[in-house]
């Protein structure tokens, strides 16, 4: 399970101390850079294959590219070929803090803020639920993102999950309704508020995190390079600053113990 092996470990120890150091605004930064060079990146291997593409055309093929053939269509705007990230972010999370619904911010961009920033094609957000708000809440959405409102009252009813895509730049938001279960509470009362890109969010403590995805890791066949980068890089630059009475607490209580002593071995 050891990643990164083209990486000697003095070179990721170089990386994980530059990125410890790294204001949190400035790994936000570098999550939405890697989210543009991947678009612009798209774009030329498309004007190569086909030289006259314009760019109604280029951003057709970008949302196959992410979401296949039944890619929803562009709504209200033109098309944003380099929508900020972090802005579509804060827009839902400004719409659910109006209607009183607490959030957290986690995933890959989680990680990303107190790990190793990388690219993610989409943003992890867990909401408390708001079962007699769902009608409310979509038509508060801007034209340009689409979501299912008999998804989202499903997810509601079984504390499930919803998408949302901006259709205009591609990018996907995975919503999580937050279980009434020991571990999600606890996490949810750990949210810490991190200033980024000019605003701020809430989002899950490191430790959270770390369990969050080795529950997601064991969940996918323990195969996920990404999810296991994820953990790791967390581990590597928080170091010092982890809770691990806490983490060998919950790791215990969830069956992550293996896979929790595992991951400190391997960034050690």
């Amino acid at each position: 399970m050891n990643l990164q092996k083209d990486t000697p470990p003095d070179v990721e120890r170089l990386q994980a101390d530059i990125y410890r150091k790294m204001p949190f605004g400035a790994k936000a930064g570098l999550v939405r850079n890697a989210w543009t060079r991947a678009r612009d990146l798209h774009a030329a291997g498309v004007r190569l294959r086909r030289a006259d593409a314009g760019a109604a055309e280029i951003h057709a093929d970008w949302l196959k590219v992410l979401f296949g053939p039944a890619a929803p269509s562009p709504r209200g705007a033109p098309v944003e070929e380099n929508a900020d990230l972090w802005t579509l972010v804060f827009d839902l999370v400004h719409i659910l803090e109006r209607f009183d619904i607490r959030v957290a911010l986690g995933g890959s961009m989680a990680s990303s803020i107190f790990g190793k920033p990388r690219f993610t094609e989409d943003a992890d957000l867990t909401v408390e639920p708001f079962p007699g708000k769902e009608e409310a809440f979509g038509a508060a959405l801007d034209a340009a993102y689409y979501v299912s409102l008999d998804t989202v009252k499903r997810a509601n009813r079984e504390s499930g999950s919803f998408n949302i895509i901006h259709t205009t730049s591609g990018f996907k938001i995975d919503v999580f309704v937050k279980k009434n279960a020991p571990f999600e509470e606890s996490a949810f009362g750990r949210r810490r508020r991190v200033l980024l890109a000019n605003d701020t969010i809430q989002v899950f403590s490191p430790e959270d995190i770390i369990l969050f995805k080795l529950a997601w890791f064991r969940l996918g066949g323990q195969v996920s390079d990404r999810q296991w980068g994820d953990i790791l890089g967390v581990l590597q630059v928080q170091r010092d600053q982890l809770d691990y009475a806490y983490l060998e607490q919950w790791a215990a209580q969830l069956g992550l113990a293996e896979l929790l002593r595992e991951a400190r071995k391997t960034a050690s």
